[in-house]
């Protein structure tokens, strides 16, 4: 019997198609290492836990890239099966790119301790090799009487700094944050900080306290300023640049003047002044309506920020601009009880703050035939409901509402701060009710693709192939 050898065509397809199959292997391993690994530009930097209460929490970055973002979060030595994207993506209903990024989770439990992952373009992000952690506060038996702090956000060419991150710090407390309206405005309730210790509402006069008020918005700057609680409302213009400048604003002694009780105490009688700038066309002073919706309309100086403040079992603050013509037009967002109610409407008009306040009684449903005046949602609102003094249990756990979450994933389209040459910024090192300096995150969790087995699959098949021809090819020849 003639002995079989392998002959220089077979050894030839062999060499290629190993050769081949290693190449390919290196080629394709490559490819999906650079298509899936996140850029630096894409990773957190400046990561904060804010509002912390009860069951909330806001967590907020920067990133030198416009991308996505989002949280995976669960209970410490849980997994994290919960998620939550950014405010401006459940607002809108997509997801969009942004230099910012502002997540709040709602439905948590008190006196809980929570981990989480950050989602930012490519990658999954943690702290170290751990997840981030924070804490919630415990339920209070009663809230403190409203109190805000609110102003104006622009950028160094006198534009609404619109998704820039106002953070507000009272010593001795839990950091506070809002995102920067299309307006402008930003506002922020005081009232409902907690203490460092997350024990109880953190204690601070409204006259005195000092303030420090820092705005992050990615690549455009930042801006800081330290001011006292009798200059919160409104703040002095918070103006954005790339060169960071820190803002000190002075309070002029007034020997023998009083102490302030309440930012936001209304006197018995109604204040309206004939010479004041702004007006409130509806409702007036003692109107009953009967709708639980109301409009509240007035006139102003064009372009004037207005703040809008309800006052009745919850505390309503809201804002709106003044159009061409000088109106303005603020829906209430919810419905408010039958009953009388207090509005006060405040707005800063070259350098003077106006303030006008009136008293108005909600009908019952169908207590009156008066005819109800529909409202339609304002287009330039910048909602936030501040609870005032209502008792509340002091045991036992709110069961955990459903958390919106992105559910599809539209290509994205940058939004957001518009574009500028990044600047190097410090990364964060640890994340706390009060935020300090940390190291960079590591990146984890890198998605996963079924490209590379496929891929391996065609290339071993190839080689057999190969292989398989020219045995048969040598073979046939003899």
């Amino acid at each position: 019997m003639k002995k079989k050898e392998f002959t220089l065509p077979t050894l030839l397809g062999l060499f290629i198609a190993l050769g081949g199959l290693v190449a390919g292997i290196w080629l394709v391993r490559g490819q999906l290492r650079g298509s899936l690994q996140a850029s630096p530009e894409e990773s957190p930097q400046k990561v904060t836990v804010t509002n912390v209460g009860d069951t909330t929490a806001t967590i907020s970055w920067i990133t030198d890239k416009a991308v996505s973002g989002y949280i995976k979060f669960g209970e410490q030595g849980r997994a994290l099966n919960s998620s939550v994207s950014d405010q401006r993506d459940q607002r809108k209903g997509e997801v969009e790119n942004y230099f910012t990024h502002y997540m709040q989770i709602q439905g948590l439990k008190p006196q809980t301790k929570y981990q989480f992952k950050i989602g930012t373009g490519k990658g999954v992000y943690d702290y170290d090799g751990k997840p981030y952690e924070f804490s919630t506060a415990g339920v209070l038996s009663t809230e403190p009487a409203a109190d805000v702090a609110y102003g104006q956000a622009v950028t160094s060419n006198g534009e609404a700094a619109e998704g820039a991150i106002i953070y507000l710090q009272i010593p001795g407390a839990v950091t506070q944050s809002t995102i920067v309206k299309a307006s402008g405005a930003w506002v922020i309730p005081l009232s409902k900080t907690r203490a460092a210790t997350l024990e109880d509402i953190a204690p601070y006069d409204i006259s005195t306290t000092q303030l420090e008020l820092r705005v992050e918005a990615g690549p455009m700057g930042s801006a800081r300023m330290s001011l006292t609680t009798d200059k919160d409302s409104p703040a002095p213009q918070l103006v954005i640049s790339s060169d960071e400048t820190e803002t000190a604003v002075q309070t002029p002694a007034t020997p023998g003047s009083e102490k302030k009780t309440s930012k936001l105490s209304i006197s018995e009688e109604e204040q309206e002044d004939e010479n004041s700038p702004i007006k409130v066309v509806s409702p007036k002073s003692g109107e009953k309506v009967n709708t639980l919706r109301p409009e509240i309309m007035g006139k102003a100086p064009a372009g004037a920020e207005i703040t809008i403040e309800i006052h009745s079992e919850a505390v309503i603050v809201g804002a709106t601009t003044a159009d061409d013509n000088g109106d303005f037009v603020f829906s209430v967002p919810e419905d408010l009880p039958p009953g009388p109610h207090t509005l006060t409407i405040t707005s800063l008009i070259n350098g003077v703050t106006s303030r006008i306040t009136k008293t108005f009684t909600v009908y019952a449903v169908g207590e009156s035939l008066i005819p109800a005046y529909s409202s339609t949602p304002s287009a330039t609102l910048a909602i936030t409901r501040t609870p005032s003094p209502t008792q509340r249990p002091t045991a036992g756990s709110p069961t955990p509402t459903t958390i919106r979450t992105a559910t599809s994933t539209p290509t994205p389209r940058a939004a957001g701060l518009p574009s500028a040459t990044p600047k190097a910024s410090a990364t964060p090192t640890t994340v706390s009710p009060v935020p300090t300096e940390t190291e960079t995150p590591s990146e984890t969790e890198l998605p996963s693709s079924g490209v590379f087995e496929n891929t391996l699959a065609l290339l071993a098949l190839s080689g057999i192939l190969i292989t398989g021809g020219g045995w048969w090819w040598r073979k046939r020849t003899g």
